[in-house]
């Protein structure tokens, strides 16, 4: 069996300290105009390719603090490998084995400062008889043939509460919820 590997503990948390993200404008003197900003709020997720693997990484480029919920079990990030035929690679969930503890504490939350990085996940391809392997949080892809692969993750941050009683309650701060998806980067398994 082989054991994940987490970089930041189990879980890696990030932050906002705004009440919706709807709730903010953002203006583009270029073009005349604002709009709501509902998706990104100032996080980037970016995607880096290493010598022998990916690694995502959050970061925070507004001005005020974010607050989000980054767990691999609970609410991961997905990993998108497309090979040279532009077919998705395909994984398999790994939760669907286990039992998953689903409550959510605020203590799993964590802030994330203007400016600050927080590498959200690593992957290492790993060469088998069959192709390679690589774990990205609970999702497993193997048999990856060697070649050319175009890479990219998306992370959907939906949970802004924690369970108290039994029931969904909301966070003691408000929580950044939206959807991050990265820069594609080119990754070639030898």
């Amino acid at each position: 069996m082989r054991t994940r590997r987490h970089f930041i503990g189990t879980m890696v948390l990030l932050s906002a300290t705004v009440t919706s993200a709807s709730a903010l404008k953002c203006a583009n003197p270029a073009r005349g105009d604002t709009h709501d900003v509902a998706d990104n709020a100032g996080l980037e997720l970016h995607l880096e390719a290493l010598n022998d693997g990916l690694a995502a990484t959050l970061i925070n480029r507004s001005a005020v603090t974010r607050r989000i919920l980054y767990d691999s079990d609970i609410q991961p990030s997905r990993l998108v490998l497309l090979g040279a035929d532009s077919k998705p690679a395909r994984s398999f969930d790994e939760r669907t084995r286990r039992k998953i503890d689903r409550q959510v504490s605020n203590g799993m939350y964590t802030e994330i400062a203007p400016g600050q990085r927080v590498e959200i996940e690593r992957v290492q391809f790993d060469k088998e008889s069959d192709g390679y392997t690589a774990s990205w949080g609970p999702f497993r892809f193997s048999e990856l043939r060697a070649g050319l692969w175009k890479a990219r993750v998306s992370f959907d941050s939906r949970i802004d509460w924690v369970t108290s009683g039994g029931r969904e309650v909301p966070a003691a701060n408000p929580v950044w919820t939206g959807k991050l998806i990265s820069n594609e980067v080119a990754l070639r398994l030898r």
